[in-house]
């Protein structure tokens, strides 16, 4: 058996075997997520999506009116001060249309982060639904020796445990 230098955090910094290591970086290769798998309920994730981008698209639209307002404003300021050449309200009517788009910019750039953080949280809400309504199925089969757990960190994780005593409550008055 070979041993390697690399250390295990799992086994507090021990060396591992070249086989261990193989074995351990094979289970979470297996175990990654893949694409396919973030949308588990696409009805649900889609209208929580779509929530989040409307409730964004407004904020933009409402900070866009306003910011349009104000450079509105600055337009009519430069192009009405009487002390100012052309060439000066040329080159400040062109520094508002470049701030014009570097914003509209910067506010598609946020949609698309709002939308990639809408699929995160309704992953984060779907996959616990999907896990608990496949294990209250299993109950209703009478199958209550097929636990199903959560990450420890999911919100819904006292849910599934309740289910599971309940699920112990029914085997044993059976």
């Amino acid at each position: 058996m070979i041993r390697v230098n690399r250390q295990d955090p799992a086994h507090g910094g021990a060396e591992e075997t070249e086989r261990e290591h193989r074995r351990r970086t094979t289970m979470n290769k297996e175990h990654a997520r893949s694409l396919k798998n973030i949308v588990i309920n696409r009805s649900m994730q889609t209208r929580i999506g779509f929530y989040f981008i409307a409730l964004s698209l407004a904020l933009i639209g409402l900070m866009m009116m306003v910011m349009n307002s104000y450079f509105g404003d600055l337009r009519s300021l430069v192009a009405n001060a009487p002390d100012l050449s052309l060439a000066i309200q040329n080159d400040v009517s062109g520094i508002i249309d470049r701030l014009i788009v570097i914003h509209t910019g910067f506010l598609f750039i946020a949609l698309i982060f709002v939308s990639l953080y809408s699929l995160f949280i309704s992953h984060r809400i779907a996959g616990p639904m999907y896990a608990i309504l496949k294990y209250i199925e299993e109950l209703k089969a009478g199958n209550y020796d097929n636990k199903r757990y959560l990450r420890a960190f999911d919100e819904l994780a006292p849910v599934m445990q309740a289910l599971q005593d309940l699920g112990d409550h029914l085997k044993n008055k059976r």
